[in-house]
């Protein structure tokens, strides 16, 4: 009889036991639960993260260390970092899982379930915290390349039909009285006139008052019979030189390509050291359609070298520049070439 109260405290003592037990395997199930996010589909850190507090979860902490609920944290915990953005700095899903880190290592996990709730918190938070997807970094706006436009034409001159003078750098009576004429300034006491006619095949053009004494003086006739304003040479313009030694160029590198006898067009002689100097110049030669009305452009220069040998031009209209067709003058000839 006197062992009967200590059997029946032994089974007190036991089905406390048990009941504690169940109670902690609910409350654990009801963790692990709890723990996986309730997305439809989880990227690798959210899944990660759910491995990692599921296994938490389901296996409480003991009071010993190093145990296997420590080494399984690790590994994911590695996992997580290893799926993580490697950037110089943390974005929002790496300084959440920092956090909870941290907060494991200085909080170590008791007999409760509060370390767990702390940790499903900040988990929680982590998973609200995904870094979004970043927007497209857009460079600097390029700059076009823009088409300089070509300046408006600040002349215009039509070329009327006459007989074909003589080229003898004689400013003979009636040759160039129907010409079209123009005058070059070179300085305040230096005019060149320059004249210029046609026929059913020529161009004419005169240039007369060069010889100014001991400075040269060289004629020179532009032409662009394309008429396309461009501001660069192309095969349609041409140059045509007159001095000890006539030359002729056509297209962008005009300068000097031939020099010597002219090719196909005549000119004065200038070593003669004539003061007028005449040039004849067939439209077969430069691309112009006889009996048609196409447009030319078309300058005047009269060029000179300078103390240190530089060529300097002044030109007619006083607005060209040499290598820019588009300044030069506009050129009609009534009734056709």
């Amino acid at each position: 009889m006197g062992k009967a109260p200590q059997k029946w405290l032994f089974i007190i003592i036991g089905v406390w036991t048990t009941a504690v037990l169940l109670a902690a395997c609910n409350s654990n199930k009801e963790v692990a639960a709890t723990a996986v996010p309730g997305e439809p589909t989880l990227n690798p850190t959210q899944q990660a993260i759910a491995d990692m507090l599921t296994y938490q979860a389901k296996n409480p902490r003991p009071t010993r260390t190093p145990d296997p609920w420590i080494n399984m944290s690790k590994t994911a915990t590695a996992e997580i970092m290893a799926r993580a953005t490697a950037v110089p700095t943390l974005n929002a899903t790496q300084e959440a899982i920092a956090a909870i880190l941290t907060y494991q290592a200085e909080n170590p996990r008791p007999t409760s379930t509060r370390w767990v709730g702390a940790n499903l918190a900040m988990t929680a938070q982590a998973q609200n915290r995904q870094t979004p997807t970043p927007s497209p970094t857009i460079g600097p706006t390029a700059t076009p390349t823009l088409t300089p436009t070509p300046p408006p034409r600040t002349a215009n001159i039509t070329i009327p039909a006459a007989a074909a003078p003589q080229l003898d750098g004689r400013f003979s009576s009636g040759e160039w009285d129907n010409a079209a004429h123009q005058t070059i300034t070179v300085s305040e006491n230096v005019k060149i006139k320059v004249y210029v006619q046609r026929d059913a095949t020529n161009l004419y053009a005169a240039f007369d008052g060069l010889n100014q004494g001991k400075t040269a003086l060289f004629p020179e006739l532009l032409l662009d019979t394309g008429f396309d304003s461009n501001l660069t040479w192309n095969e349609n313009d041409f140059w045509f030189h007159v001095s000890t030694n006539v030359c002729q160029g056509r297209g962008p590198e005009a300068l000097w390509q031939q020099c010597g006898a002219p090719d196909g067009w005549q000119a004065t002689d200038f070593s003669q050291s004539l003061s007028t100097i005449e040039m004849k110049i067939p439209y077969e030669l430069v691309g112009v359609q006889p009996g048609t009305d196409q447009p030319i452009a078309m300058s005047w220069a009269v060029m000179q070298l300078s103390a240190s040998d530089e060529e300097e031009r002044e030109f007619w209209p006083a607005t060209a520049v040499f290598d820019q067709p588009a300044t030069w003058a506009k050129g009609t000839a009534v009734g056709g070439w």
